[in-house]
C-alpha cells in the first residue's frame, strides 16, 4: 500500500502478507491501516479491477471516494477479449477509439464519448459480442479508468507494481523464501524505504506536492508562447478564471464559431475525435497558475504541460529563464537563409 505524489512517484506506507485475497482480507488490511494512522480519510482508491479490494476499502472507509480502475489492467483485459472476438483491423480501430475516450477530462465528457462510441460500433454485427462485454464490465461496473475520474492522481497502479517487482528482484531474488526469512528481508526493505525519506538521507526521496517543471518542458512552453501565442483565443468565465483556446499545430487559426461550438454535444465519435485533436483548452487560475488545467493528453497524464506554462507566461504570471530560450536539441532549422551574425564590437 502507498500513495503517489504530484510527480507520480510512489511512496509505500504499508505492506501486508496474505494467503488469500478476499474482501475480508482487504477489509482487515484497511482497518488496520486506519486504526494506526491519525486522521486518515482517503478520497481516491487506485487498484486493479478486483471487487474484493473495492468492497474491503468501502467497509473500512465508507463510500465517499473515487474508485480508479487501473488503465493498464483494463487495456490488458480488452486486448485479450478483442483477440477472440474481432479481426486485427477492427481491434486496432476499437482500441484507438477507446484510447481517445480514456483521456476524457470530466465525467460528462466520458459519458458523452462512451455514448458516441456505442452509437458508432453498435451497427457492426462483428462487434456485438465485444460491445456487450465492454458495456457491462467497463461502462457499468468498472468505469473509473478515464483520466478525469480523479484529477491529479495516476490512472494506473504502475507505481505499486514497480515496487512489487523491486521486492522480487532486489529482496527475494525471485525465490520462494520461508516465511521467517521473508520477513527478515521485508523488514530490511521497509527500513531502507523509511531512511530514504528522511531529509538528511543522501538518497533523499521527497514527497512532491506540485509537479516538477523540467527545463525541457519550459523550453517547449517558450517555443509555444513565441510561435503560437498569437493564435490563442480567450473566453472569460469569471474574475479569476479564463479559458484559453489553443489551436493544434495543423489548425492555424480558431474562429468564434469554433469556441462557441467547443462545449456542444457531438453527434458522431469521429467528429468528437476531430475536436480533440483540433484544439486544447487551458483553464487558467490567475490566483495560482500552477492550479490551472488543460484538456491535452500530456496534462491529463502529468498534471502539467507546455500549454499551461506558456499561457501563464503570456499573462505575466511566469517568467521564462534564459536557459529556456535556447533552441531545443534535435529541432530542425527554420527554412530560409540564416541571419548574419551582428558585430559585437566596433572600433573607430
Amino acid at each position: 500500500m502507498g500513495t503517489s505524489d504530484r510527480d507520480r512517484q510512489f511512496h509505500p506506507f504499508g505492506l501486508a502478507v496474505c494467503s488469500t485475497e478476499t474482501e475480508e482480507d482487504f477489509e482487515f488490511i484497511f482497518r488496520t491501516l486506519k486504526s494506526n494512522t491519525k486522521n486518515l480519510n482517503p478520497k481516491v482508491l487506485i487498484a486493479d479491477c478486483a471487487e474484493a479490494i473495492t468492497n474491503g476499502f468501502t467497509n473500512a472507509f465508507g463510500s465517499g471516494f473515487a474508485r480508479v480502475h487501473c488503465w493498464f489492467h483494463v487495456m490488458d483485459k480488452l486486448r485479450k477479449k478483442l483477440d477472440v472476438t474481432v479481426d486485427a483491423k477492427t481491434k486496432a480501430e476499437l482500441l484507438e477509439d477507446i484510447r481517445v475516450m480514456q483521456v476524457s477530462s470530466t465525467e460528462c465528457e466520458f459519458k458523452s464519448a462512451s455514448a458516441l462510441f456505442l452509437k458508432k460500433w453498435s451497427p457492426n454485427e462483428n462487434t456485438k459480442a465485444f460491445l456487450a462485454y465492454f458495456t457491462d464490465e467497463y461502462l457499468k461496473k468498472r468505469s473509473g479508468w478515464y483520466e478525469g475520474i480523479a484529477p491529479g492522481f495516476p490512472s494506473t497502479n504502475n507505481g505499486l507494481e514497480s515496487l512489487n517487482n523491486k521486492i522480487k528482484n532486489e529482496g527475494t531474488f525471485r525465490l520462494r523464501l520461508p516465511l521467517g526469512e521473508f520477513f527478515t528481508v521485508i523488514i530490511k526493505l521497509i527500513k531502507d524505504w523509511s531512511l530514504d525519506r528522511h531529509p538528511d538521507s543522501p538518497n533523499y526521496v521527497s514527497f512532491v506536492t506540485a509537479p516538477t517543471i523540467h527545463t525541457l518542458l519550459v523550453s517547449e512552453a517558450y517555443e509555444f508562447a513565441k510561435s503560437r501565442g498569437k493564435t490563442v483565443r480567450t473566453k472569460i468565465i469569471n474574475s479569476n478564471e479564463v479559458e484559453y483556446f489553443i489551436p493544434s499545430t495543423l489548425q492555424k487559426q480558431l474562429t468564434e464559431r469554433d469556441i462557441k461550438s467547443f462545449h456542444k454535444n457531438r453527434v458522431k465519435l469521429d467528429t468528437y475525435k476531430q475536436w480533440k485533436s483540433r484544439l486544447d483548452v487551458v483553464k487558467l487560475d490567475r490566483a495560482n497558475w500552477k492550479n490551472s488545467t488543460c484538456t491535452c493528453a500530456t496534462f491529463q497524464k502529468e498534471y502539467i504541460c507546455s500549454h499551461v506554462i506558456g499561457i501563464a507566461a503570456l499573462q505575466q504570471l511566469f517568467q521564462f529563464p534564459d536557459s529556456a530560450k535556447t533552441d531545443l536539441i534535435g529541432k530542425r532549422r527554420k527554412a530560409g537563409r540564416p541571419r548574419k551574425v551582428k558585430q559585437a564590437l566596433l572600433v573607430a
